[in-house]
Order: structure tokens, then sequence, then C-alpha cells
């Protein structure tokens, strides 16, 4: 029971990101903000896929759809959802960039797919994670942050 509690807590508290320049007042991104931010953004690719008419062939909707998954990620550093949510990417290596280089994007898209096709795993690895890293941010070397202002006590 207490582990669950401790398990539970870990998922939901904000905790800052340890030394990383440029990003002063940022906190790791939660589990439950981060699924928030997820369930946006299947919900836009659905219904633009479904306003674009993108039926007809299988594929074209997904690989559209990580084209544009790749293109918000190193214009913006993160997609409609993660905005929504006050969160973003950033690249390890250089946190105060606005923005992944395209080769950490297209790596992470690439460890997404691997997470997911793990049965989810990927993406529950960051529940037990001090830095809460998913799988494909440990590959792709970035971490998930909430910009926003500091929660009300």
């Amino acid at each position: 029971m207490i582990a669950s509690i401790a398990v539970l807590a870990s998922i939901t508290r904000d905790e800052p990101p340890a030394g990383l320049p440029g990003l002063e007042g940022a906190r790791l991104a939660t589990f439950g903000r981060r699924a928030c931010a997820q369930l946006i953004d299947c919900v836009l690719n659905v219904l633009l896929g479904a306003l674009a008419g993108l039926r007809s062939d299988p594929w074209l909707p997904t690989l559209v759809g990580w084209a544009i998954v790749v293109c918000f990620w190193t214009f913006f550093g993160a997609t409609p959802g993660k905005m929504a949510m006050q969160l973003r990417i950033v690249a390890v290596s250089a946190p105060e960039r606005v923005g992944l280089p395209v080769a950490t994007a297209i790596s992470r898209l690439l460890g997404c797919v691997v997470s997911g096709i793990a049965l989810n795993l990927g993406y529950l690895h960051m529940i037990k994670d001090p830095r809460r890293q998913c799988w494909h941010d440990r590959w792709a070397g970035t971490l998930v942050v909430r910009m926003g202002p500091d929660p009300a006590p």
C-alpha cells in the first residue's frame, strides 16, 4: 500500500530538472500532464485526418502525422497538446534552445515507435526514472519539462 502511494506521488508531483542551465523555473513533466498532452494530440490527429480525407491508404495518415510531429518538435519543441499542457521537449545537451535538432527529433520519433511496440513499457518507464524519461527520451537525449508558472501551494 505504501509503495503504491509512493509510486502515485512520483507520477503526479512536479520536480525541477537537475542542473540544466537556461531552464530556471522549469520542472520535470508529470506522467498525467504528458498523458493529457498525448490525448490532445491524438484527438487533433484523428480530426485533421478525417477532415483531410486521409483514409485511402492506411499508412498515409501515419506518415503525415509523423512528419507533422517532427516539424513541431523541430520548430517549437512541442506538439499542440504539449503546448496546451505547458510542456516542452528540450535536448539535454542544449536545454536553452527552443526546438530540437532535426536528427534528435527523428531519433525521438523512432524511439516513440519502439516504446509503443514494446507494449508501452517505454512510456511507463518514466514512472520509475528519476528524470522522468521514457525510453525515447533517454535514446534521443531529451527531457520533457513544464514551463508554466509555479503551482499554487
